[in-house]
Formats: structure tokens, sequence, C-alpha cells
């Protein structure tokens, strides 16, 4: 039997779908906390422009969205335009039809369009995401720990909680951090107004002395009752140095007498675990005694993608190096022709980037010259530094000529590990 050709097509979202859209929503999340009639509420008051959305029809019926959102992404003091993928959904009915395939190229294609270099995601599946490009980039590190296996500091710095009239204080120590740091955000007021809109939700602030109308750190909390006992999630931060860290980390040692438990997501590359009394979870009912101590987990979260290959080497910092020439050519199987190159010149004073229209040769295994053909998924995962060229040489997909130069290259591509605070 010949099996049916079905027609899909791709379109952007209008407010008259909103129904279709909030039903599909709803049916392919089905554990999270909105009703069907609340999705269409939030779906209608969205401040995201329509032409964010994308939809796909099967046959005329509605079967699939996604959104592109425009975000401003900082690296190490560099902005970034970039498209966070969200909200990819497909109708229960039209699974296997094509039409999330349909989708992400869209979501290229219209991310493009607009002029971001990078895209940033939360993946359901990895696999998945990794076939359009996407690489792994990010950990998320949760600690739920006693408060008496924090560190007790003393030092000059301060806590105190912030009014309401004084939380301009910690979006601006938000974004300070921001621009030194890999895969922050721009918040916008909407962005703000989500993290803090509950009464329950303090907002801390590291106060230095001698610094009048400057605040050395933030952070966000609220009480909640976990396993029957009283806890504090720190849901948010932003530190300038390691005073301000240690500052916080005493406060939350302070709340041993109040509750049994604090619960914080710590950054990949600060060692948190290295900081802790003794790294033991505080709830341990029913947990059989390990042969090895428990203080939190590791989830592998978010993935990034490099958009387009000059425009996001010419933005990247890079760090100095004795002067190295790197062709790069990328396998993109969504550009026409599939391929991108550029060269990379890098030196004492940073990096810069050039288009190259004919493949380079490389001076094979010369000094300063190292020739890399690369998809699009690992090489993002070297770009946003959260592999190590030396580490991404052993994927058999990688070909390099010039392998003595890539600890230079892990040198000039080094940066803060990325680190998302916002999920969207």
């Amino acid at each position: 039997m010949t099996p049916k050709i079905r027609r899909l097509t791709v379109r952007r979202a209008r407010p008259t779908d909103v129904p279709n859209l909030a039903r599909i929503s709803h049916d392919a999340f089905p554990g999270a906390d909105l009703t069907l009639a609340e999705r269409e509420v939030f779906m209608s008051k969205s401040t995201l422009p329509w032409n964010t959305r994308a939809v796909v029809e099967v046959d005329g019926v509605h079967a699939g969205q996604a959104t592109a959102i425009p975000f401003r992404m900082w690296m190490a003091g560099a902005e970034f335009p970039m498209g966070g993928v969200a909200g990819v959904a497909v109708a229960p009915e039209s699974r296997r039809a094509g039409v999330a395939r349909a989708l992400m190229t869209e979501m290229l294609r219209m991310m493009r369009g607009r002029g971001d270099v990078v895209s940033l995601l939360y993946p359901f599946r990895h696999s998945f995401y990794r076939s359009y490009g996407y690489g792994l980039i990010g950990e998320r590190q949760l600690f739920d720990v006693a408060p008496a296996v924090l560190p007790r500091y003393d030092g000059p710095e301060s806590v105190r909680a912030l009014k309401r009239e004084e939380y301009a204080l910690a979006m601006e120590c938000y974004e300070r951090v921001m621009k030194r740091s890999t895969c922050w955000l721009e918040r916008n007021d909407r962005m703000w107004d989500a993290l803090w809109k509950h009464d329950e939700t303090r907002v801390f602030a590291v106060i230095r002395p001698g610094e009048p109308g400057r605040i050395a750190g933030c952070f966000l909390a609220e009480y909640r009752d976990r396993y029957g006992r009283p806890a504090m999630d720190v849901m948010d931060y932003a530190m300038e140095d390691e005073g301000a860290m240690r500052a916080m980390l005493d406060m939350l040692h302070s709340q041993r007498d109040q509750v049994s438990q604090v619960r914080i997501f710590a950054a990949p590359d600060e060692y948190f675990a290295q900081r802790l009394v003794e790294p033991e979870r505080p709830a341990r009912e029913n947990i059989l005694p390990p042969m090895y101590s428990l203080a939190g987990t590791l989830g592998y979260g978010y993935m990034g993608r490099v958009l387009d290959l000059v425009k996001s080497l010419k933005l990247r910092p890079f760090h100095p190096v004795e002067p190295l020439e790197a062709r790069i050519t990328l396998r993109d199987s969504s550009l026409q022709g599939g391929i991108a190159r550029a060269t990379l010149s890098l030196g004492p004073g940073g990096g810069r980037a050039l288009k190259t229209a004919t493949p380079l040769r490389s001076r094979s295994g010369g000094p300063g010259s190292i020739s890399i053909d690369i998809p699009v998924d690992l090489f993002s995962q070297c770009f946003f530094g959260y592999l190590p060229w030396t580490v991404a040489a052993r994927d058999e997909r990688m070909k390099v000529r010039g392998e003595e130069s890539l600890p230079a290259l892990d040198r000039a591509f080094r940066v803060a590990l990325p680190s998302m605070r916002d999920f969207f």
C-alpha cells in the first residue's frame, strides 16, 4: 500500500492561532503547571512579536509550533545577537510526519534572517538537536546541602535585603557580572519581573564598606517546604568577586537554625563542592549509606550553535597567543552547499577572522598554521569554551592538519565556562 503524501505548510503565527497553539503546547508538555485555558491566556498576553513564532500545518491542520526568541548574549565582554529556540511542540497525531524537522529548518532560517549569530536552547533530547548543529555546552550543578556544611567566612562585606525601590541595584550588579561571563543574557523588564514577581521572593545584596550606592553581589532566594522541612532556595545570584561570594555563603551558613536545607545552582567553574565542610545531602531518609558522599546532582543541559561562522569569530574575544593562522572548514548541512570557511588570524593582540571563498591548503604540519575540518555541532562546543580543541580532536569527525597547534587554540579560545542563568 502506497503511503499517503501529507502536505506540510510552514508560516508565521497569528493571534487567531492561539487556541490551536495552546492545545499543541498542552499535549506536548503535559507535565507543565499551566492548564489549557491558562496557556491560551499566557499566549494571548505574550509580548513577543508574532513573527518570532513558526507554525506548521499538515494538510491544513495545525500540527506544530516553535519560537525563536531574540536575545543579547554576552561572552567575556562581547555581545552577540542570539536566538533562543523554545516551545518546539508537535501535535500527537502529527508525529513522524516531518513536522519537527520543518520547524527547526524554519527556526534556523528565521534567526539567520534577522541577524542572529548564535543560538541556544534547552533540549528534550540532545541527539535530536545535535542533528541540527547544536552541541552540548552547559551543565547545571544543583546542590542540596545543610547550611551547617557551608563554610563560615569573616569579611568586611555584609548582606542585607533590598527594598523593592532598590531592585535597580541588583539589576546593575547583574549587568556588570554578565559582561565578563559566558552565555549570560541581557534581561529586559519582563525577565526581571518573572524572577521577583512573588511576594515570597527575597532580594539580597552584598554591601561593601565605603561604596555607597553600589553593591558587590546580589542573590534571589525563597523559603520553601521540602521533604516536610523548611528550606531556602537560592534561585539566582551574581557575585563580582570572591569577597562577595563569601559574604553570601556566610549568610546562608547563618540560616542553620532556621532551615534544614539550602538549594543552590552553582556555576561549573566555581568548584562549589570544594567549599563544603562536608559534602553530604541533608535529607537522608530511606537512603542506604553510600560508598561516596552526596552533595548534589549534575545535569547536562543547554545546547548552543553557531549560525554564522565569520561573524561569530569576528565578535568573539580571544586570548593572546603566539602568531597562529587557523583555517576552518565548517560542515553545516543547513547552509547552501553545506560548507562555510574562514581564516582566523591569532596573535599577541587577539584574533581577526576573514572569510575565505576557496579552500586554503595548510602548510602541512608547519609551525604557526593549522587546518581544521569540523562539523558545526562540535565546532560550537569549542566556540562557546565548553570543549577544548585538544579534546574535540578525539572525535573522528574532526580532521586536523597541524595538531601541534591545538594547545595554542585552547589558550586562545579560553573563556569562563558557559553558565546560563535564564530558562526560556
